[in-house]
């Protein structure tokens, strides 16, 4: 396995083992493509960044910066 691949692997499996799937947008653009829009409501971006621990946040983060 790659390892991309192993890290989006090891990324989510840590995430469904701690019960931990953050609806996690960048930023409101995200939402308006998103098809889970009514569960979150507006504003889900806005409360990412106020609501939601950092920390946790840092392997999707560390995700989304690779190639």
């Amino acid at each position: 396995m790659s390892g991309s691949v192993a890290e989006l692997a090891r990324t989510v499996s840590d995430a469904v083992a701690k019960g931990f799937l953050p609806a996690a947008p960048r930023d409101d653009r995200e939402c308006s493509r998103c098809d889970y829009q009514p569960v979150c409501g507006p504003g889900e971006w806005q409360r990412v960044t106020k609501k939601k621990p950092a920390d946790a946040l840092v392997p999707l983060n560390k995700l989304r910066e690779m190639p």
